[in-house]
């Protein structure tokens, strides 16, 4: 059985029901150290009865509306979040009344980001494994046809990456808790955190990762077929005034493919890298 995520790495799509939302938010509700009794979640939530409360976390009773919009605004949810969130109500409402909720899953499963999107790394975290190869060895484990040893890995990196540099890599990926040791190979661990994120912060380890992943653009653009890959660009006048705006929409576009086009199911690795930079400075 899953753990439930400590309210720090509090994550609503690590939850497939709504009950188990409202019962983990009981458990640790930001800023309380200890949990609520119903009558003190009741209070919380804007109910006059603690009664209400333990029936939301038992799944016999409907979220409302108003409810929905409490926790949007209390948790800060995003736009995606909170819409992820009325889908677990309505499907436990479509529960209550005996009603197939396949529909709303598949919705679920479109909406979820899976293990795109995890908490982000810090900038020193981060700075442990900002080998262009790190994130790549982390989405290897992720798919069917998981590496058993280092030299696999290696193999599959057309060896330009050595044995002995995949082996230090795992040993930081463990040590980050993205990985763990399982008999005698590696396995993603239950809570991975994001490895992609708005980059808003400038590092010396941030632009080192970003350099190789050019460097490897640049080999792919010699090396890599027409069918399997794609370089598209434009030069144009922008205000700089309008740059924020920009960098919002690229990474907004940057989520929505990830989520669109992810697969579990595939083994094959690619890098999306939408691009923006001022060329007459």
């Amino acid at each position: 059985m899953a753990q439930s995520p400590t309210f720090a790495q509090l994550d609503v799509y690590e939850f497939n029901g709504f009950p188990q939302l409202m019962a983990h938010l009981q458990a640790q509700f930001p800023g309380r150290k200890a949990k609520m009794s119903l009558a003190q979640a009741a209070r919380k939530f804007g109910f006059r009865s603690p009664r209400a409360i333990a029936m939301l976390t038992k799944g016999t009773r409907a979220p409302s509306a108003e409810l929905l919009q409490r926790l949007s605004r209390t948790l800060d949810l995003s736009d995606g979040e909170f819409r992820y969130v009325q889908l677990l109500a309505a499907k436990q409402r479509h529960a209550l009344k005996g009603l197939n909720t396949s529909m709303i899953d598949e919705e679920l499963k479109r909406l979820c980001p899976s293990r795109i999107y995890k908490e982000k790394l810090s900038n020193a975290a981060f700075a442990h494994i900002a080998q262009w190869h790190s994130v790549v060895i982390v989405q290897m484990f992720e798919s069917p046809k998981a590496p058993k040893t280092a030299k696999e890995i290696s193999d599959r990196l057309k060896g330009r990456v050595s044995e002995e540099e995949v082996v230090s890599t795992l040993e930081n990926l463990c040590f980050l808790g993205l990985l763990e040791r399982h008999e005698r190979t590696w396995r993603v661990s239950k809570q991975i955190p994001r490895l992609f994120g708005e980059n808003t912060v400038s590092s010396l380890a941030v632009r080192s990762y970003h350099k190789q992943n050019l460097e490897r653009a640049k080999v792919a653009l010699d090396e890599q077929s027409l069918e399997t890959r794609s370089f598209q660009s434009a030069t144009l006048r922008i205000s700089p005034a309008k740059i924020p705006a920009i960098k919002r929409e690229l990474q907004s576009l940057l989520q929505e493919l990830c989520l669109r086009y992810h697969d579990s199911s595939a083994s094959a690795i690619y890098q999306l890298m939408p691009i923006l930079f001022r060329q007459d400075a």
